[in-house]
């Protein structure tokens, strides 16, 4: 691939998303070009002055970077003892015209002018790579919006540049790693939704309850797609953590209901009766049992979860987690219920 293109299509593109409102930060990885300067020796000359090509690399490295000559030990540490201009010297690229260049033959001063010639050269600062190929890569964010949405935005510019046969683009970053976290996540996901029923119909002894179970996971879902479609939220790699974080919550729920019917009829109350205490235990707590510790659960998950949904963070983990399980909270604890 052609440096110079690969160069001026990320510098268009650079351009380009400089100049959409509220972009932040728009670097490339091959930022700008610098100046280099090119030693052409000069064979005949140098010959003729008695200077090999070595005494120019010798003598240009002892006035730029310093030249080894010999070490300092101190007991068992080695430090080197480098050989080099004087930094007044060597501030500026010009002082380069001022080196001389010892003859290892003669042992004679010569300047580096006389036997070679000093060019300018802009080249890049950097050539970076990726699976083995030229690739230049533009990095952004923006003040709002999120990776998938500035990804959408900036597709008109991408799309604008107009790549020649040969060339593509590709994306990275956070699009990149969400997706690749996500199909990972997703190839483990089968075998732990079949662990997990096999807990289940372990604990109740019965496939009928626990089916009951895993239909109530699908009606949660419900309040949560409807958060993130009013808060205008992506369903991304965040907000699906967020649903499977809380998943175990819905199956916790539905332990309880079902034990607490179990309880009903065991204690003589007929298999309706049970249903109807059982869930009316659950949206009105009774005093004698245990319900007030889940009133005061729940009333720290919507206070703790209103000061998560309502918070202005855009740059945080917050936006898509909160746009999906806090609105989901309120459809679980319906449709368990119900």
């Amino acid at each position: 691939m052609d440096p110079e293109y690969l160069y001026e299509k990320g510098n268009q593109l650079v351009d380009g998303l400089k100049a959409m409102p509220g972009s932040l930060d728009v670097l490339s990885d091959w930022e700008n070009k610098t100046l280099k300067a090119r030693i052409l020796v000069d064979q005949v000359r140098a010959r003729r002055a008695g200077v090999s090509s070595r005494n120019v690399a010798n003598s240009l490295q002892s006035h730029m970077d310093g030249l080894r000559i010999t070490e300092f030990r101190e007991g068992d540490l080695a430090i080197p003892v480098l050989a080099r201009s004087v930094e007044e010297d060597r501030r500026d690229l010009g002082d380069l015209w001022n080196v001389m260049v010892q003859s290892s033959r003669t042992g004679n001063m010569v300047p580096l002018t006389q036997i070679s010639d000093i060019v300018g050269e802009w080249e890049f600062y950097r050539i970076s790579r990726r699976n083995q190929e030229r690739c230049l890569t533009v990095e952004f964010k923006h003040e709002f919006l999120k990776a998938p949405e500035l990804f959408e935005a900036a597709m008109p510019l991408i799309e604008g540049l107009e790549l020649k046969p040969g060339y593509r683009w590709e994306v990275g970053g956070e699009i990149e790693s969400s997706a690749e976290t996500l199909a990972k996540m997703m190839r483990w996901m089968p075998l732990c939704i079949f662990g997990i029923a096999v807990l289940l119909i372990w604990q109740f002894n019965s496939f009928r309850r626990p089916l009951i179970i895993f239909i109530t996971i699908p009606l949660a879902f419900t309040g949560a797609f409807i958060g993130l479609v009013v808060m205008g939220a992506p369903f991304d790699f965040f907000a699906m953590l967020g649903l499977l974080s809380l998943a175990g919550v819905i199956i916790n729920n539905g332990i309880v209901l079902i034990d607490k019917i179990d309880t009903e009829q065991a204690e003589g109350a007929e298999p309706h009766a049970a249903v109807l205490n059982a869930a009316l235990t659950r949206f009105r707590p009774d005093p004698d049992d245990d319900g007030h510790n889940r009133v005061r659960a729940a009333a720290t998950h919507y206070l703790g979860g209103s000061f998560v949904f309502f918070n202005g963070c855009h740059h945080c983990l917050w936006p898509d987690i909160r746009h999906g399980p806090y609105p989901r909270g309120s459809a679980r604890a319906l449709f368990s219920i119900f």
